[in-house]
C-alpha cells in the first residue's frame, strides 16, 4: 500500500485528477484548525466560531443530542455542546459538516441521500470503536465514515452517467466498483478520496484506509507497520459499520460483506453471536434517533 501511495504522489494531483474539483477547506474549518494548533487552544473560542454558522451550530447540537453520545438531557447551548464533545469530536464534526457543504450543485446522484448514508456509517463506526477495544479512537472511526466515499459525489458532479455506473457496479459481483470506475473514467472514488483527505489534513492512517477500502485482499497482513495496522483496524470497523447500515436500511443483499465477514470478524476477534448482538444494539440506537 505504501508503494501505491508513492505511485499516486509521483503521478501528482494534476495528472491523476485532471479536470476534477477537489473540495477545498472552507474558512470556518481553517479558523478552527488555526485555534487548535495553538499551544493552548480554547474550546470557548472554537464554540464562538461555530456559533457564527447557523447550519454548523445545528449540526453540532443534533450530534450531541443523538443517542450515540448518551446525554441524559437535551443540550441546547453551543458552548456546552463543544465542552462536552471535546476537541477531537468537535473538529471531526466541523470537518464532516464542512465536507458536506463543500460538495454542492449539479450532481447525477442524490447528495442528500448520500450524506445521510455517510453520516449513518460515521455514527455506527464511532459506536463500534467505543464498544470494541481496538486501539482506534471513536473520533478517528467517525471521520473515516464521513470521508470514505467522498470521491463518489465528486465523480457524480463531473459525469452525468455516474448513477448508471453505480447501478452497474452494484450488480457486478466479479469486479470492484473502483475497477469499473477506472475503466470508465481513468480514476476512481478511492483515489479522489485519498487526495481530498490529504488536502484536508487527515492523518496518514485514515488516508491509507480511504485509498485501500476496496482492496480487501491487500489488507489485514500480519507483518504491518503502525500505520498499516491502524489502517486495517479502521477498514475492518468501516466494513462492519457499512453492513450494519445496510441491514438497517433494509437494502439488497450485501454481497461484499458475505465475502469478507469471516475475515473481518476474525481480525477484530469478534465472534458471530457478538456481532449480531452489536448489530441489534446499534439498530436500536438508530431507531431511537
Amino acid at each position: 500500500m505504501e508503494q501505491a501511495t508513492q505511485a499516486l504522489d509521483k503521478a501528482g494531483l494534476d495528472s491523476v485528477l485532471k479536470g476534477f474539483n477537489i473540495p477545498a477547506q472552507p474558512r470556518v474549518m481553517i479558523d478552527i484548525q488555526e485555534e487548535r494548533a495553538k499551544a493552548e487552544p480554547s474550546l470557548p473560542k472554537i464554540a464562538k466560531i461555530i456559533a457564527q454558522d447557523v447550519g454548523l451550530s445545528g449540526a453540532v447540537l443534533k450530534t450531541i443530542n443523538s443517542p450515540f453520545f448518551g446525554m441524559r438531557r437535551k443540550i441546547d447551548s453551543i458552548q456546552q455542546a463543544v465542552m462536552l464533545l471535546g476537541m477531537n469530536n468537535v473538529v471531526n464534526l466541523v470537518t464532516g459538516y464542512a465536507l458536506r457543504s463543500s460538495i454542492q450543485g449539479k450532481c447525477s446522484i442524490s447528495l442528500e441521500r448520500f450524506w445521510d448514508s455517510a453520516s449513518d456509517v460515521a455514527e455506527i463506526s464511532m459506536a463500534i470503536a467505543k464498544r470494541i477495544n481496538l486501539s482506534v479512537s471513536p473520533d478517528e472511526a467517525y471521520m473515516l465514515g464521513l470521508f470514505i466515499d467522498c470521491g463518489i459525489p465528486v465523480l457524480a458532479s463531473k459525469y452525468d452517467n455516474y448513477k448508471e455506473i453505480l447501478i452497474e457496479a452494484n450488480a457486478d459481483h466479479e469486479h470492484d466498483i473502483t475497477e469499473i470506475e477506472d475503466y470508465n473514467y481513468g480514476t476512481n472514488h478511492a483515489v479522489i478520496g485519498y487526495y481530498t483527505s490529504r488536502s484536508w489534513g487527515l492523518p496518514e492512517a485514515l488516508r491509507q484506509a480511504i485509498l485501500a477500502h476496496h482492496d480487501i485482499d491487500k489488507l489485514f497482513a500480519e507483518s504491518a507497520d503502525d500505520t498499516q495496522f491502524k489502517r486495517d483496524k479502521l477498514v475492518a470497523i468501516l466494513k462492519m459499520a457499512e453492513d450494519i447500515s445496510h441491514t438497517f436500511r433494509r437494502l439488497s443483499e450485501n454481497v461484499e460483506w458475505m465475502q469478507i465477514q469471516d475475515t473481518v470478524l476474525e481480525y477484530l476477534n469478534v465472534n458471530e453471536l457478538e456481532y449480531l448482538e452489536l448489530k441489534d444494539d446499534i439498530h436500536q440506537m438508530l431507531n431511537d434517533r
